[in-house]
């Protein structure tokens, strides 16, 4: 199938059926070799992975911790909201680069949650088993928040 094996067109939008039929059962990778029309996007996770890291310039000697654990507390998605804010207060927490978790909360919804600098997501989802808790940054200070989420 000539039209495959110099791609440039990004969709196959074939109104052929034969045509159509002939794709299914193309060698998919002999596809990939030739196929220049980039909507095979193998950068995105590469991509997302070095914004997480160096979205705040880091020196080189910062050493990055996590601190996790399981809680049967309850919260309020304001409670979780209002932890989160205070999260951004490195001098109390240390650095923190990113926090998230499930919790149950007080109505018998489960809240998600997940943070990094200057923006927060919360939200109901499914249910877990027993809330849990993650927090990595840098110089974090693991007694302050775990008081904060105690």
């Amino acid at each position: 199938d000539e039209h495959d094996e110099h791609c440039t067109c990004g969709c196959h939008d074939h109104h052929d059926d034969d045509d159509e039929h002939e794709h299914h059962h193309h060698d998919h990778e002999e596809h990939d070799e030739h196929c220049t029309c980039g909507c095979h996007d193998h950068d995105h996770d590469h991509d997302e992975h070095d914004y997480e890291h160096h979205h705040h310039h880091h020196h080189a000697d910062e050493v990055f911790t996590s601190w996790g654990t399981e809680t049967t507390r309850k919260f309020t998605k304001d409670e979780i909201e209002h932890i989160l804010e205070e999260l951004d207060n490195s001098e109390k927490y240390g650095m923190i680069l990113r926090a998230k978790g499930i919790v149950a909360g007080r109505d018998g919804e489960w809240i998600h949650f997940d943070y990094v600098p200057e923006e927060t997501s919360v939200r109901n989802g499914s249910a877990g088993v027993i809330g849990r808790l993650c927090v990595i940054g840098s110089h974090i200070n693991e007694a302050a928040i775990e008081a904060l989420f105690a």
